[in-house]
């Protein structure tokens, strides 16, 4: 017993020391709006539960791995939760039964890793198994707002992209782990640019497909996240600027194109650069969403007592809207810093790993978290131009629930032993 006590002890106190925050968090949401049902005053308690059996499990598989992620994970999942009971309590309950398969998953995840490192062996499956399910949404998918994004199946529906990203991610750990050496290495033609295009043309080819599928759907979002986890895994993997500067220069005549041959993608850009002028047609949503925010003042209005309905999508593109007028400047400065630390320490063990697959996967799952983070953040401060994705953790959605805590688990559960050197 008196091991246990030593072992992840920094986990096990910030865990239970955010469930605290979190359920006087529901105690005042449940204040001012009382549940329907019994279930939703039972369900934190359920949620601490789930937690606190995966920290159980991380201290039996992983003793000696990272102690601040899955509090933070934790902390972002139960504010979410709150927000969306504020915003509607129906959709409350379905992001708590998609939270509860979410973390069964993340335990299995965490299983399996433990025994075999099978991320590691299909390059190509992953490549074909998004590419698939990116043709499959094409054909069966459902449009909305502009994008084909969902699949519905009966009560279900499904955004295969949230799968998809991450798939993108373990090709990419595989190919260019294999792959390294000779994508670094300078070609016997001269000239500066030249390179073996043996090996580098099937990197180009499936991440080219990837893109011109997510052009066709219409989902320019996801296809910049998709840039931006492609830059940053080459860049990270072979230290070439030379190709990331040439990428980027295509980025940008391709989103030229774009923009002239979509034209949801001009309503888009035309609502960023001056949404007021059109307040209660194109511009609204983000103007709902800055006047939310401003609303919030400093310490926001106290929760349940905003009024984020108002703002369209609210519970998945403008969470971060709601987290303001809720919470205020500081509880959505707070929420920020949650994300950069949940980055910086996947950043820290993708340095930390002495496995160049690990390395480079890791930190392509903190890029997804990354890139995701700062595009919908942007977006809703109108920073960027606004594209539809969502918060990881906090926004409604059951695909994207799962796709992120399924990559915590394999963050947090890849095989590696002496990992850190300190505690």
């Amino acid at each position: 017993m008196s091991k246990y006590f030593k072992i992840r002890q920094n986990e096990r106190f910030l865990l239970f020391f955010g469930m605290i925050i979190a359920g006087f968090g529901h105690y005042l949401v449940f204040n001012v709006h009382p549940p329907k049902t019994y279930i939703f005053i039972y369900y934190p308690l359920i949620i601490f539960l789930l937690f606190w059996i995966t920290h159980i499990i991380l201290y039996f598989i992983k003793p000696r791995g990272d102690e601040i992620i899955l509090p933070l994970v934790a902390f972002l999942a139960n504010t979410g939760l709150i927000i969306i009971y504020c915003i509607n309590p129906d959709l409350a309950l379905k992001q708590f039964i998609w939270m509860t398969v979410s973390i069964a998953g993340l335990w299995i995840i965490l299983l399996i890793l433990k025994k075999s490192n099978f991320l590691e062996r299909y390059t190509y499956l992953w490549a074909f198994i998004g590419i698939l399910l990116l043709i499959i949404t094409i054909f069966i998918g459902t449009e909305v707002n502009g994008a084909k994004l969902w699949i519905a199946l009966g009560p279900i529906n499904f955004q295969p992209v949230e799968i998809v990203k991450f798939m993108l991610v373990l090709f990419l750990a595989n190919y260019l782990n294999q792959y390294q050496k000779l994508l670094v290495a300078r070609s016997s033609v001269p000239g500066w640019w030249w390179i073996n295009i043996r090996y580098f043309l099937p990197l180009i080819i499936i991440w080219g497909i990837s893109l011109l599928i997510l052009i066709f759907q219409r989902d320019l979002g996801m296809a910049l996240l998709f840039f931006g986890i492609f830059i940053t895994m080459f860049y990270a993997s072979t230290g070439r600027a030379d190709y990331c500067i040439i990428g980027i220069v295509l980025f940008f005549i391709g989103s030229l194109f774009c923009y002239n041959a979509f034209p949801h993608l001009q309503i888009r850009i035309s609502s960023w650069l001056n949404p007021w002028v059109d307040i209660e047609g194109k511009g609204y949503q983000i103007t709902q969403g800055l006047m939310a925010i401003g609303s919030g003042g400093l310490w926001g209005k106290g929760l349940g007592l905003g009024e984020p309905y108002w703002i369209p999508a609210v519970e998945t593109d403008f969470i971060y809207s709601a987290i303001g007028e809720e919470l205020g400047l500081m509880g959505g400065i707070a929420i920020i810093i949650c994300y950069m630390i949940l980055i910086e320490r996947g950043t820290k063990i993708a340095l930390k790993s002495k496995d160049i697959f690990n390395k480079i996967l890791i930190l392509g799952i903190t890029a997804v978290f990354t890139m995701q983070t700062w595009v919908i953040i942007g977006g809703v401060l109108k920073l960027i131009p606004l594209t539809g994705i969502t918060l990881p953790f906090m926004s409604y959605g059951g695909s994207s629930l799962l796709s992120n805590f399924l990559a915590i688990g394999v963050l947090l559960g890849f095989r590696e032993e002496k990992f850190f050197e300190e505690k």
